[in-house]
């Protein structure tokens, strides 16, 4: 059964090696679209303008941190001598993925409404701060759930 939410049913999935391959290509697949959504919209919303420093930041940072994420969550399943990286970082990677783009869709607006429109007004860079900061946590928490998997 594929999880979108429930971590602990998806970790006790894969410990058993109960997830099949069509639905580690269905994971696959939800990132590819999702990364693929993101940037469309980004870039749409530009609406003719040119993109903003953080924007670059954002864009930089995020490949930055998706290739040296992707080589943490590869080191902490056992490097080349792991099992199942696929299965588990695909996987993995949807269901804490979600959890943290509903963070970031969401924090700023909060953050933004509890200091009355002033925090990035103090602070510009804020945003990017705040998406650097949880993207490192979501390679964090697939990398602790990854390790935990491959150790069991």
């Amino acid at each position: 059964m594929l999880t979108i939410w429930n971590t602990k049913n998806l970790i006790s999935n894969l410990k058993n090696k109960s997830l099949s391959d069509i639905h580690v290509f269905i994971y696959f697949f939800m990132i590819v679209t999702y990364d693929h959504a993101a940037f469309t919209f980004s870039y749409l919303s530009l609406n003719g303008q040119e993109l903003s420093i953080y924007g670059k930041i954002n864009i930089g940072s995020a490949l930055v941190l998706t290739f040296f994420g992707v080589l943490y969550i590869f080191w902490k399943n056992g490097g080349a001598k792991g099992e199942q990286f696929f299965h588990r970082y695909f996987s993995l990677s949807v269901v804490v993925g979600i959890k943290f783009a509903i963070l970031m869709f969401t924090l700023p607006t909060i953050i933004d409404i509890a200091s009355d429109g002033k925090a990035y007004e103090l602070f510009p860079p804020l945003g990017s701060v705040i998406f650097i900061v949880l993207n490192i946590l979501m390679f964090a928490f697939i990398g602790k759930h990854v390790h935990h998997l491959a150790n069991a």
